[in-house]
């Protein structure tokens, strides 16, 4: 819930301070026109939401924990999960990506448990595209 409320905020306030912001959250939507909700909320909650959690805060934010430390482990994985969506060319993935990877990072960070993580992401993911999208 909190996470939502961090990006229900940063919708509200997005075309105050990047013009165009709500045409790039379109179409990060749109990626998903035409599908059904209910095959989407299913992907993400069971594949996609795992999925990362188990590659990014399993895998490689606990290999740079070990190798760098902690805290730089974390900002390293944060600034790469935020990184790799630089190609989607989309500004607001880039920084929802950097949000949302800065906190499930923490998270990780304070607790250890892929299972917090893994019921964080895809309860999120679900409902910000599935069950009550910003758009």
């Amino acid at each position: 819930m909190v996470l939502y409320f961090v990006f229900f905020l940063g919708y509200a306030l997005s075309p105050y301070i990047l013009p165009g912001s709500k045409s790039q959250v379109g179409g990060i939507y749109a990626l998903g026109a035409g599908s059904s909700q209910a095959w989407i909320l299913l992907l993400l909650f069971f594949i996609t939401g795992p999925g990362e959690e188990i590659f990014w805060r399993g895998f490689l934010q606990h290999r740079f924990m070990e190798k760098v430390g902690d805290f730089r482990g974390y900002l390293a994985t944060t600034l790469v999960y935020a990184g790799v969506h630089v190609f989607s060319f989309n500004l607001m993935l880039v920084l929802a990506a950097l949000v949302a990877g800065a906190f499930w990072g923490a998270l990780y960070l304070w607790k250890r448990d892929l299972v917090i993580q893994i019921t964080s992401h895809s309860l999120w993911s679900a409902v910000i595209f599935a069950v009550a999208p910003m758009h």
